[in-house]
């Protein structure tokens, strides 16, 4: 099934709203950089005889999220595969409102967070891949003399994104909503599988970070 060209037909009204949802990509991509991470690679996040390895990759490409490198990546943030159901866990840093978290989740979820990726319509397209789920999560300061663990993470907001509701899906108004940074939440939860945001536990964290 080729989900993308059902998305993006080669009409001039189809592509200028796919040029211009990439430029937007590439002006609010948040500035993180790779740089000055040594050798280490997004390879290096799984084991050497991981034999899905390659196929993570591909997802995490597709997607565009991760723009650091181990270890200043968390060794929470991989990509999980089972019977056609890819999970990403994604490091999500606490400060933005509600709306700014939605818009970001929507965002990277349809389109990619960067211009080359080409978001779950690419990874549909490209794969066998029938369900994608982007988790955020936030992961506490370790106690003195700890160190973090791969399991110790709190996940805060579940996107799940299949190819049946992403055929239907309305890519303007989920541009639209992007643009304007409101209403990402109501459109995810009208048009994706699944959409959950613990308002509660992200609040909670907010203040209590902001107190240190």
């Amino acid at each position: 099934m080729n989900v993308a060209c059902t998305l993006f037909p080669s009409s001039p009204r189809s592509r200028a709203v796919w040029s211009t949802l990439a430029l937007m990509v590439t002006l609010a991509a948040p500035g993180e950089s790779a740089a000055g991470d040594g050798d280490a690679s997004a390879a290096d996040m799984y084991d050497d005889d991981d034999e899905d390895k390659a196929l993570k990759l591909k997802v995490e490409g597709h997607l565009g999220l991760f723009l650091v490198k181990p270890p200043r990546r968390h060794a929470s943030e991989v990509v999980e595969l089972r019977r056609g159901r890819a999970t990403i866990r994604y490091w999500y840093s606490l400060g933005p409102d509600a709306d700014r978290v939605a818009c970001d989740g929507l965002r990277w979820m349809v389109f990619g967070r960067d211009q080359w990726g080409g978001g779950a319509p690419r990874v549909f397209d490209d794969t066998e891949i029938t369900e994608i789920n982007l988790h955020f999560v936030h992961v506490p300061k370790p106690r003195p003399g700890k160190k973090s663990r791969a399991r110790d993470f709190h996940k805060f907001v579940e996107m799940r994104l299949s190819t049946r509701k992403m055929e239907d899906l309305e890519v303007d108004e989920a541009m639209q909503a992007v643009e304007s940074g409101e209403g990402c939440g109501r459109f995810m939860k009208r048009h994706f599988d699944r959409y959950r945001f613990n308002s509660r536990y992200y609040k909670r964290e907010l203040a209590r970070h902001s107190r240190r």
